[in-house]
């Protein structure tokens, strides 16, 4: 029986570092792309765009790298944690590429920083007052609203209605429904089964993304995993589980930005190519 345990977990520590390494490889490829054409973005509107996409592909990067170290810990209550987030950061990263393609400007990323920091602020702003977190625009009293503009007298301009109502378009609900109706998004350079298999795999991380609430705010469901389960086998089901999640919400964050990158430029076909064979090259060694 502890062979068998060993074994067991001789195989997740395999395939973890397998994982941190395919994580890297993609990674190292989007970062090369971004830094070496970071100036031919930052022109006709999508000046905010270069901005979010670098940030968001570092954010992708440690929170898999996050999620990999603690499954070689066994901490797999925090791994589940982080890895809501990251499907979150994901499905964002795809919302805001797509719209923008979709669009064929970059208004999407100027209204991301402008209306969700707004909101952000706003929050804040109530929380300083001691007063209920979780808002809506009637719970901003006009003192709260005062005293952001004191702090931020450039957003005097908009209406709390107009924060709220753009900042509400970024809401993880709206994202994903953004994400279900526009399946069919036409992909330069893919028209092979890889993308559409890869797609397909990335909605259904919307699911989960409402499994693993539990999760983040502490609920009833989540509380079996804050211990090793007597069934070993059902651990390692489950962390193999997490590893799978990652890696798809990995490759897809991406793939999006990558393809985001070569829709503008048209030069980016070779690193496309690249980041498909490392996913096809990892899923043979697993």
């Amino acid at each position: 029986m502890t062979d068998k345990k060993e074994n067991k977990s001789e195989k997740i520590n395999f395939l973890g570092l397998i994982a941190k390494r395919y994580i890297e490889d993609i990674s190292d490829i989007i970062q090369e792309v971004i830094l070496n054409d970071l100036a031919s973005l930052n022109k006709d509107g999508y000046k905010h765009s270069v901005r979010a996409l670098p940030i968001f592909a570092v954010r992708t990067l440690h929170i898999s790298n996050g999620i990999i170290s603690l499954i070689l810990e066994d901490n797999i209550y925090s791994a589940k944690i982080l890895l809501r987030s990251l499907v979150e950061h994901a499905f964002k990263i795809n919302f805001l590429t797509a719209k923008s393609l979709g669009d064929n400007n970059g208004q999407i990323f100027e209204d991301y920083y402008i209306f969700c920091d707004l909101a952000e602020k706003l929050q804040y702003q109530k929380s300083l007052d001691y007063k209920s977190t979780v808002l809506t625009e009637d719970d901003i009293d006009q003192e709260s609203w005062e005293k952001l503009l004191k702090n931020k007298p450039e957003i005097e301009k908009y209406s709390k209605t107009q924060i709220f109502k753009k900042a509400n378009e970024f809401t993880f609900r709206n994202i994903f429904k953004f994400n279900i109706e526009n399946k069919s998004v036409d992909y330069k350079n893919e028209k092979n089964e890889l993308m559409k298999k890869s797609f397909e795999s990335f909605l259904m991380l919307g699911a989960i993304y409402s499994d693993l609430s539990s999760f983040i705010h502490g609920g009833p469901f989540a509380e079996s995993y804050a211990f090793p389960s007597n069934d070993k086998e059902d651990d390692n089901f489950e962390i193999l589980d997490v590893i799978e999640n990652v890696m798809i919400t990995h490759f897809y964050a991406n793939i999006s930005i990558l393809n985001f990158w070569n829709n503008l430029n048209n030069k980016y076909d070779d690193k496309m190519l690249k980041v498909h064979e490392l996913i096809l090259d990892y899923y043979k060694n697993v």
